[in-house]
């Protein structure tokens, strides 16, 4: 009896101990999914954009391990990751119908005030960015199952919007003389069918609450593929600008339609613009 539950002891602390391990691990991942610039328009509409991301990491680890008579078991290990990434993002603005007013332009001709009224129809433009993504999260890795949290912090590295086609209609009105002017193409004025050019948009250093979950598959002692969601919010207001006027008055004699561009609808109507990103991930590891 005295040698049966000597054995059982043996065999129950055998089971209980536990070691600590510690590693370094070298990872290359990418990932996609609703990946978007959130604002809500003073004027017209938003939607949401598609995009992704990729990079490198490094995660240093220490994780506990349980000895038992068929082997090393490791049960659970955390650590701290981080490493660097490019994040793209996108978005995509509509105006039905919007009008504008620029007050109190000087007349080439003779210096006369007047008020430019533009109608845009059919106004549409896509937003794109591209941050340069350094996370900073903590890592629970047990039963195959993984589960990070912590914070991206996103440098802006482009910003840029480009409009489609759209309807512009200018008109002057000279208030001085109670009259307005509406046909003068020579002028720049009446209905212009046109694109307006490709601008910029710029955005600020930008901080994002992160999260990823997903399962671990060991492929061999050193290799391994990581399978999972992620979802990162902006914490700040990423957008730079102060506001824009909408459309720009850059009227010549020698493109009258040319001289009218826009600003994009994320600098002269979006108060604050915050990232959002939601989407799978794929990461490949490598154990030193």
């Amino acid at each position: 009896m005295k040698k049966l539950i000597i054995i059982t002891l043996f065999a129950a602390m055998s089971s209980q101990y536990v070691s600590a391990q510690a590693g370094h691990e070298f990872s290359a991942y990418a990932g996609g999914g609703l990946s978007s610039l959130l604002y809500n328009p003073l004027k017209g509409s938003s939607n949401a954009g598609f995009g992704g991301e990729f990079g490198v990491g490094y995660t240093f680890f220490s994780g506990k391990s349980q000895a038992s008579e068929t082997g090393t078991i490791v049960h659970a290990k955390w650590g701290i990751h981080s490493g660097v990434g490019l994040g793209l993002y996108g978005a995509k603005a509509n105006l039905d119908k919007e009008t504008t007013v620029q007050k109190n332009i000087p007349d080439s001709d003779n210096g006369d005030l007047f008020d430019l009224h533009t109608t845009l129809t059919g106004y549409e433009e896509t937003q794109q960015a591209m941050f340069l993504n350094i996370p900073l999260m903590a890592l629970y890795d047990v039963k195959s199952c993984y589960f990070m949290a912590g914070f991206k912090f996103g440098i802006p590295l482009s910003g840029k919007f480009k409009p489609k086609e759209a309807t512009f209609t200018n008109e002057a009105e000279y208030k001085q003389y109670e009259n307005w002017l509406t046909d003068q193409e020579f002028a720049g004025l009446g209905t212009f069918k046109r694109k307006s050019p490709d601008g910029a948009v710029d955005f600020w250093l930008t901080t994002m609450l992160s999260l990823e979950a997903g399962y671990k598959w060991r492929i061999n002692s050193q290799l391994s593929l990581y399978a999972g969601v992620y979802f990162d919010y902006g914490l700040n207001n990423s957008l730079k600008n102060s506001p824009k006027p909408f459309v720009n008055y850059n009227y010549s004699v020698e493109n009258p339609s040319g001289g009218f561009t826009t600003n994009s609808v994320l600098s002269s109507f979006a108060e604050k613009t915050n990232i959002m990103a939601v989407g799978v991930k794929a990461r490949l590891a490598f154990m030193k």
